[in-house]
């Protein structure tokens, strides 16, 4: 029997949809619940736009041009997240918000 509780399962998921390290996926969601629903909504959008989990962790990891050369984690952890969505409906759309 495991002593994993429902919620360590769903973020080890999420985790895993994310295709991030324990210490990336510790710095995007940081410790609030608000923080771990809206890193769901970010891993169901980029699974929408990536063909497999390498390809979003490699967006979510590297160095963008959009941000200043910055990842998308690392605006993230600014507290810029606004700034990740507007890039992914980009993405999406192929036209700025």
């Amino acid at each position: 029997m495991s002593d994993d509780s429902p919620s360590d399962n769903r973020l080890s998921s999420l985790r895993k949809r994310l295709g991030l390290t324990q210490a990336d996926f510790d710095e995007l969601i940081g410790p609030s619940q608000c923080r771990i629903v809206e890193a769901e909504r970010l891993a169901t959008e980029l699974e929408g736009l990536f063909r497999n989990v390498a390809g979003i962790s490699k967006w979510l990891s590297r160095a963008n041009p959009e941000f200043d050369e910055l990842s998308p984690l690392a605006i993230v952890e600014r507290g810029e997240i606004d700034r990740v969505w507007r890039a992914i409906h980009y993405l999406q759309t192929g036209s700025p918000s």
